[in-house]
This record gives structure tokens, sequence and C-alpha cells, in this order.
């Protein structure tokens, strides 16, 4: 999706090292998507390429550094070079 605008993605933590099948891992270094969108259309599109269901209930998602609920939760618009953070927020122990 390498298109004039667009918006970088990152997985952070655990998920950096998420693997949607033994051959193929989420690169979150390089991921970029089309702008304008909202955020919960930027999600699904992630979810249909590598064919898996993100976790909502137990991952933080920052738009720019802020927590998305506080731009407006899945409706928040994601602009030309902002960057969505995808963090798990669970840990080993």
């Amino acid at each position: 999706m390498d298109l004039a605008q667009n918006a970088s993605i990152r997985f952070l933590g655990s998920m950096s090292q998420f693997r949607v099948s033994p051959d193929q891992k989420i690169d979150g270094k390089n991921l970029s998507l089309a702008t304008p969108i909202r955020l919960e259309e930027a999600l699904q599109k992630l979810e249909e390429k590598f064919g898996l269901k993100l976790p909502t209930h137990s991952i933080l998602i920052l738009v720019n550094g802020i927590e998305s609920t506080i731009v407006g939760g899945l409706d928040a618009m994601i602009e030309e070079n902002d960057e969505v953070a995808i963090i798990p927020m669970f840990h080993g122990g």
C-alpha cells in the first residue's frame, strides 16, 4: 500500500514478533495504510491482510502517541503521516 498519502502502523512489545503463520511474521516496522481512514477501518484492513483477528480487548492503540479513546476511539480519523502503535496489554511473568 505505498500511496502518496499514508500513515504508519507499528506493532510493539510481543506483537512485534507476532506470526500469522509459520512462515509469515507481521513486520510492524514497514506497514503503512492509505489515508484518510477511520481507525476501525484500518484495523479491519490489517485483519484482512494478515487473516487474523486483533484482540481489541487486550491491546492498547495509540494514535500519534495518544491513547485512541481520547482521540475518538474506533471513529478516530487517521491522516497522512500519522503513526498508529498497537501494544499488547498482557505480558509474561
